[in-house]
């Protein structure tokens, strides 16, 4: 059946993810990654099933299975750094690996050595997609998150203002930006900048509208944490 077939059960898997059926997609996903092994490439150590093991990660994260996910993300990092350099900037992969291990162990508590994965994830992307990419930016708000909990307050403002005006440029990530500008509000409030934090909370509540009017979805007055996050995948948030 070979790498075609391989393939598309990994995008099989991918559909089953984005529908919440994660226990089917991780059986597609482990059907695609097991032809995929069989491949010439990868018996040579030169290729690895990079979107199987991807998509079988998130959705084991979304069944609450980080502890099987996370060996699986530090394996395919290991091969890339073998393959690549340490420095792999050869694709975004690296990246994406680096920020679901980021959140993995955000999820399992440990924030330091999630903020690490973040950081690296953040360069690879630079050096991969550019600042501009909606990924950067995702990672550009997990970093921002870090400072402001660790009341460094400088560094928290230049990484949601780097999110919030890159975000900007993707139509399809107003969801998105409008969680971000939602949490930077609460930033904002947090330090005492009331001001701000009004403005930004008028400009979120605003694109929430839009984005509940383009699901068809029922809007609420005051939308919290819950209501914004619902319209962005839990990797992505």
């Amino acid at each position: 059946m070979g790498r075609h077939a391989g393939l598309a059960y990994t995008e099989l898997g991918l559909a089953y993810i984005l529908n919440e059926r994660f226990e089917d997609a991780i059986m597609a996903n482990r059907a695609g990654r097991a032809l995929l092994m069989e491949l010439t490439l990868f018996k040579e150590g030169k290729y690895w099933p990079d979107f199987a093991v991807i998509h079988e990660v998130i959705a084991l994260i979304g069944l609450e299975r980080d502890a099987e996910a996370l060996p699986m993300l530090q394996e395919a990092i290991a091969f890339r750094q073998r393959r690549f350099g340490p420095n792999d900037t050869q694709s975004f992969k690296l990246g994406l690996y680096q920020q679901l291990s980021g959140l993995v162990y955000l999820r399992q508590g440990d924030q330091d050595t999630s903020f690490q994965y973040y950081q690296r994830a953040l360069a690879n992307y630079r050096a991969t997609v550019g600042d501009h990419h909606y990924r950067t930016c995702q990672v550009c708000v997990k970093l921002a998150e870090y400072h402001a909990i660790n009341n460094q307050a400088e560094a928290a403002s230049i990484y949601f203002d780097q999110a919030l005006k890159n975000f900007a440029h993707h139509e399809l990530m107003k969801p998105e930006l409008a969680l971000a500008k939602h949490k930077k509000a609460k930033f904002m409030h947090d330090i005492s900048d009331f001001e701000a934090a009004e403005e930004l909370a008028g400009e979120a509540r605003q694109l929430y509208m839009e984005v509940v009017s383009a699901n068809h979805a029922t809007a609420v007055d005051a939308p919290c944490d819950d209501d914004f996050e619902k319209f962005v995948p839990f990797w992505s948030r």
